[in-house]
């Protein structure tokens, strides 16, 4: 075994080989077939059979489009590098541009609720039985649907007003 390289070396002597029926299909060399593997090999086998599994390759594709995406929108915005130095800076950057998605991603989401639930919520303040849903979630939701709406018309009027306007965060 080679301590710096990592592997084992098999090496079959040249009259071994020259011998053999398979030579032919085996090796070239006159001094015979040489063999190396990993010290870790029967592990990193294991893990290359894992990595083209079925479960892998779904893992893959839901990373791909929840994770990867965010990180090619911020490189897409100039986040390639951080913009201060030391590392509580770098977070307050990174929580920011994470926030910033978050949100692009509400506006973009942003629907009104639908008929259904409205007749419920309306259902459940009337105090009829057998008509409101269990938990308190679609009065919530409407109340966040009418401030991110709000919002929305909030920043659009005001970008209309003043398209230059450039929004900056105080950190005191």
């Amino acid at each position: 075994m080679f301590k710096k390289r990592q592997h084992y070396e098999y090496i079959a002597a040249a009259g071994t080989c020259n011998r053999c029926e398979l030579k032919d299909q085996c090796t070239k060399s006159k001094s015979g077939r040489t063999l190396k593997r990993h010290v870790r090999q029967n592990d990193l086998d294991h893990m290359v059979e894992k990595a083209n599994s079925p479960e892998a390759k779904k893992d893959i594709t839901t990373r791909q489009h929840l994770m990867e995406r965010s990180f090619a929108q911020a490189t897409r915005y100039g986040y390639q590098r951080a913009r201060w130095r030391r590392l509580w800076r770098v977070q307050i950057q990174e929580y920011l541009t994470a926030a910033i998605q978050n949100i692009k991603i509400l506006v973009k989401d942003v629907k009104a609720p639908a008929p259904a639930m409205q007749m419920r919520v309306a259902a459940k303040d009337s105090g009829r039985p057998g008509q409101a849903l269990p938990s308190p979630l679609p009065a919530l939701f409407n109340l966040l649907w009418g401030i991110i709406a709000e919002l929305c018309r909030s920043v659009n009027e005001n970008f209309a007003r003043h398209p230059s306007v450039i929004i900056a965060w105080s950190g005191n």
